[in-house]
């Protein structure tokens, strides 16, 4: 059962991964409608994580899953997805640097519009995150903690026991 679960998120997370590199890249557009697009994709992952453990709590579990089961799942297959995002990002940064520069340049421009002093060692740290490498990292941890704040509420919606009724 366990190896089926690895596998089966692992199927999974080329999915959410495929979704969360589209998002990425929709991102990265100037153009507002393109933008817009990426947002709707954000949604679609929140759908594909609850489509696609319905159907393996009905394939591979038999129709019943635990709260724990299913918030395995659903972490493991966007944590799967999170690992092919971070790849694809980490190629983008990679081939595109002046993205990461932009991104630089408008925090700085932001912590100078709201008036936090930024000395020379906290500007040489801001340009250390903004690298491809360690900029992959940042997203790659902190879309852990989004796969797990969506494992929790997804999985309240997903457990499926078996009925006092049924044999």
């Amino acid at each position: 059962m366990q190896r089926n679960m690895i596998k089966s998120t692992m199927q999974s997370g080329l999915t959410i991964g495929f979704l969360l590199s589209l998002k990425f890249l929709l991102s990265t557009s100037n153009n507002q409608f393109i933008s817009l697009l990426a947002l709707c994709v954000s949604i679609l992952v929140i759908v594909a994580l609850y489509q696609l453990t319905a159907r393996s709590r009905k394939n591979e579990f038999g129709g019943t899953m635990t709260y724990w089961q299913a918030f395995g799942y659903v972490f493991q297959s966007y944590f799967f997805g999170t690992i092919i995002s971070s790849l694809v990002i980490l190629t983008y940064m990679s081939l595109n640097p002046a993205y990461l520069e932009m991104l630089l340049d408008t925090t700085l421009k932001m912590y100078d519009r709201i008036k936090l002093p930024l000395d020379p060692s906290t500007y040489d740290t801001a340009k250390t995150f903004y690298k491809p490498a360690p900029y992959a990292l940042i997203v790659l941890f902190s879309s852990t903690l989004v796969g797990t704040f969506w494992a929790l509420i997804l999985a309240t919606f997903l457990k499926k026991e078996k009925s006092i009724f049924e044999e």
